[in-house]
């Protein structure tokens, strides 16, 4: 069983501050990810730092490989033009991040003519179901935070 100190602080909802939250919530050092994505030279630290800081941002394919990495769904970590309309869903669990007292309530009624919509719909449920776990104490947080890094979108399984 793996002890946790504390549950790492979500600075922003920047791709850079989301790395950086995943990074110490498994663990791990700037030093430790820069050499697992196999970054070499003395400056292995400097790089990741940038990346955390948002002046550097990964093409994709490293984007992915960070993913991997951390062990976490590809759409926790991707950067979000939200013409995928999962981006929504990844956002909200991120935004839970920075306000944990955020809820959201669907009303039944509202038109779900759409792909999306059912997804959102399909995500709202399993989101709930999951919250209402951990506020009654069947979950951990950290449960409940490792959830939501692997949770992958209704709209993108069988697809990863």
């Amino acid at each position: 069983m793996r002890l946790y100190v504390r549950t790492p602080t979500l600075k922003s909802l920047s791709w850079g501050s989301r790395v950086a939250y995943v990074r110490q919530f498994r663990g791990l050092t700037q030093q430790k990810l820069g050499e697992a994505m196999g970054l070499k030279n003395e400056k292995v630290r400097n790089r990741v730092c940038r990346y955390e800081k948002g002046g550097r941002i990964p093409k994709t394919d490293r984007i992915l490989r960070i993913s991997e990495i951390l062990d976490v769904s590809e759409g926790m970590l991707r950067n979000y033009d939200f013409r995928n309309p999962t981006d929504f869903i990844y956002q909200t669990l991120w935004v839970e991040e920075l306000f944990p007292e955020m809820d959201m309530i669907l009303h039944k009624g509202n038109p779900l003519e759409y792909e999306t919509c059912e997804y959102f719909s399909m995500f709202y449920k399993e989101w709930r179901k999951k919250r209402k776990q951990l506020e009654s104490n069947d979950i951990s947080k950290q449960d409940y935070i490792e959830w939501k890094l692997t949770y992958i979108a209704p709209g993108e399984r069988g697809s990863a």
